[in-house]
């Protein structure tokens, strides 16, 4: 359990914790390879920077898509003209 004192400390402790994770944690039941072992060995071609793909707010994208709620014409539907 985490306490934030802003959406950007959010991040940047998500992204941490995110990039151990997916690159540097060794694991047990795995003969102790990191994820990163796993898909070298498994797929050797492609690029170690899989594993850093940057997250996506999916607030913000929402945003980008679907109109905020209002209503006099629903959730998810603009308004008419």
């Amino acid at each position: 359990r985490e306490l934030f004192r802003s959406k950007d400390e959010f991040w940047r402790k998500i992204t941490t914790y995110r990039l151990y994770f997916n690159i540097a944690r060794r694991n047990s039941y795995k003969h102790w390879r990191t994820p990163l072992d796993i898909i070298r060995q498994r797929a050797p071609k492609i690029a170690p920077a899989i594993a850093s793909w940057q997250l996506l707010d999916l607030g913000q994208v929402l945003r980008q898509y679907i109109p905020n709620y209002h209503p006099n014409r629903g959730h998810d539907l603009p308004v008419h003209p």
